[in-house]
C-alpha cells in the first residue's frame, strides 16, 4: 500500500514538473504577444506600446513582429481623437499657425509658449504622430514613416503596407480639391495600391488599401483642376495622362475605370455634360463599394 502511495506521489510530482515545463515555454513569443494584446485591449498610450515594441520586437518571429506594429497602428487610431481635441482648440490653432504658417517644424517646438500644447505635441511625436496642415488648420496624423524603423523585422506584406500609407501621410495627393502631386507620382501610388491588393489576397489590411485606391481614383476623376473653366471642357492634356495609365497598365481595375471615364468624355466631345457629371457622381457615391466588390474586400 505504501509503495502504491509513493508511486502515485511520484507520478503527481512528475506531472506537475511536466506542466511547469510547458508553462515555462510561454516565456517566448507567446508571452510577449499575450502581454501586448492586453496592453492594446486596455487602450494603453501609443508611446507605452512603442517602448514595449522597441524592447521586444527583436525577440519574436516575423509574424508576431507584424502583430506588434499593427497594434501600434490600432492604438494610434484610437487615441487620435483626444490629440485632435487638444490641438484643435481655437486659440491653440492660432498659436500654431502664427508659428508655422505652412508646415510644422519639429525642431522649433521650443518656440511654442503654451506649455500644455508643447507637452501634447512632444507626446504625439514620440508616440508616432505628426502634425499636418490641412487647408489652414493643424491636425494630428499617423506618421507611417516612423514605423519604417522596424522594417527589418517585418514581412513584405506589412512593409509594403507601411510604404503605401507613408506616401499619403507624407504628401497628400489632393489638397482643397486640387491634385497636389505630379501625374507620375499619382500613377505610381494608384498602381501600387492595386498591386498590393492583388499580391496579398489574405492581407488583413486589404480593405484599408482598397480605400486608398478609391482615394487616388477620386483624385483622377474629381480633381477640380482637370476642367478648363473658360469653355467647360475636360483638358486634353489630362485625358492624355489617363490614356498613358491605360496603356501602361492593361488588365487592371484602375485602367478599367479610367477607360470608362475617357470613353464618356470623348463621346461628349470633352464637354462637362450631364453624362460626364453623372459618371463622376456615381463613382463618388458607389466607387468604394464597387472596388470592394471587384476585389472581394468586404
Amino acid at each position: 500500500m505504501k509503495r502504491t502511495i509513493v508511486f502515485v506521489i511520484i507520478i503527481l510530482l512528475l506531472s506537475t514538473a511536466f506542466i511547469g515545463c510547458q508553462r515555462k515555454e510561454l516565456t517566448g513569443d507567446e508571452k510577449i504577444i499575450k502581454e501586448y494584446a492586453l496592453m492594446v485591449k486596455d487602450n494603453v498610450e501609443p508611446l507605452e506600446l512603442i517602448k514595449y515594441v522597441d524592447k521586444n520586437i527583436s525577440k519574436v518571429n516575423e509574424k508576431n513582429a507584424d502583430r506588434l506594429i499593427m497594434g501600434i497602428e490600432k492604438a494610434k487610431e484610437f487615441h487620435i481623437g483626444r490629440y485632435t481635441s487638444i490641438v484643435f482648440d481655437k486659440e491653440r490653432q492660432k498659436k500654431l499657425i502664427a508659428l508655422f504658417p505652412n508646415k510644422f517644424e519639429y525642431n522649433r517646438i521650443e518656440e511654442i509658449q503654451d506649455e500644455g500644447l508643447k507637452e501634447a505635441v512632444v507626446e504625439m511625436y514620440n508616440g508616432g504622430y505628426k502634425l499636418q496642415n490641412i487647408e489652414g488648420a493643424y491636425y494630428p496624423a499617423l506618421d507611417y514613416e516612423y514605423l519604417k524603423k522596424y522594417n527589418k523585422y517585418l514581412s513584405g506584406e506589412i512593409n509594403d503596407y507601411i510604404e503605401i500609407m507613408a506616401k499619403e501621410s507624407g504628401e497628400q495627393a489632393i489638397i482643397e480639391g486640387h491634385r497636389a502631386v505630379d501625374w507620375d507620382e499619382l500613377e505610381s501610388r494608384t498602381i501600387n495600391a492595386e498591386n498590393y491588393i492583388n499580391k496579398y489576397p489574405e492581407a488583413v489590411r486589404r480593405p484599408v488599401i482598397g480605400e486608398v485606391l478609391f482615394h487616388y481614383l477620386k483624385v483622377y476623376l474629381l480633381d477640380d483642376g482637370k476642367v478648363d473653366l473658360e469653355n467647360n471642357t475636360i483638358k486634353t492634356e489630362v485625358i492624355k495622362e489617363y490614356e498613358k495609365v491605360i496603356e501602361n497598365h492593361p488588365n487592371m481595375v484602375t485602367t478599367e475605370i479610367l477607360k470608362e471615364y475617357v470613353d464618356i468624355v470623348k463621346k461628349n466631345n470633352y464637354k462637362v455634360t450631364k453624362d460626364v457629371e453623372n459618371y463622376e457622381k456615381t463613382f463618388y457615391v458607389k466607387g468604394l463599394m464597387d472596388i470592394n466588390k471587384k476585389f472581394d474586400l468586404d
